[in-house]
């Protein structure tokens, strides 16, 4: 977190506490170095959206209403988890799609990764946000249209183009892992996902646009290709279409 101070300083950022924050707080962990380094977003964020936390809250960018929450659930309690999806579900049913026609949401953790609970990921569905933005594993990984509420999960097939570059008035949200900014540890399945449409080992970065009320572009990028990399200039550029 050090490290991370001298760009938060000058740069927004908006940031959803995961596994690293809990390690030593097992079993009830209390996130202490994240609660207090990041105490700013419940003053703020948290305060504005109605959480007062700095664990789930939300906020708007122009065209975008954010909604960050804490995946951790083998950290959390019972009634952490129902206070959390209470806000997510509250907040959710709020949003003016005139204002903010896309809704992205960002945690550590998808539904398919260790220690979480699939079922905290209906609300995404049950709110139809159009985007999931997570972390964990070590690597790029961008998937389709899933309704993870139930086992085996749905696919959306038919809102993605045959070429796999866009995303049109998809049912459920599109998840997208970007969890490789510079982590030599890489994730120990690799790319080797279901359903994954492109997936990348190497290190790099990405942006996010909302060019307009219906089309938001994804860019992925890579800075330093990981040791042996089957494509060293991996790059993925898709775009999510609203058009009703």
């Amino acid at each position: 977190m050090n490290g991370i101070m001298p760009y938060a300083a000058v740069r927004p950022y908006q940031a959803s506490p995961g596994n690293h924050e809990a390690y030593g707080t097992q079993n009830g962990g209390n996130f202490t170095q994240f609660y207090y380094r990041y105490r700013a977003l419940a003053e703020y964020a948290g305060k504005n959206s109605g959480s007062n936390s700095n664990f789930w809250y939300s906020f708007e960018t122009p065209l975008i209403h954010w909604l960050a929450f804490t995946a951790e659930t083998w950290t959390m309690s019972a009634d952490q988890i129902s206070t959390q999806l209470a806000f997510a579900n509250a907040d959710l049913a709020k949003v003016d799609r005139t204002k903010t026609p896309f809704v992205v949401a960002f945690a550590h953790k998808s539904f398919q990764m260790d220690q979480t609970t699939q079922s905290l990921f209906d609300f995404l569905v049950n709110n139809n946000v159009d985007f999931l933005i997570t972390g964990h594993w070590h690597q790029y990984t961008r998937f389709p249209s899933i309704d993870s509420r139930s086992n085996p999960v749905v696919i959306d097939t038919a809102c993605l183009s045959s070429d796999n570059t866009t995303y049109t008035n998809c049912k459920y949200p599109i998840i997208n892992v970007v969890g490789a900014p510079g982590d030599r540890e890489l994730n120990p399945r690799s790319c080797s996902e279901a359903y994954q449409i492109n997936c990348s080992g190497n290190y790099g970065y990405g942006y996010l646009q909302a060019v307009n009320a219906s089309h938001l572009h994804v860019t992925w990028h890579t800075t330093v290709p990981v040791s042996g990399s089957p494509d060293p200039k991996f790059g993925d550029d898709f775009w999510i279409v609203k058009t009703n």
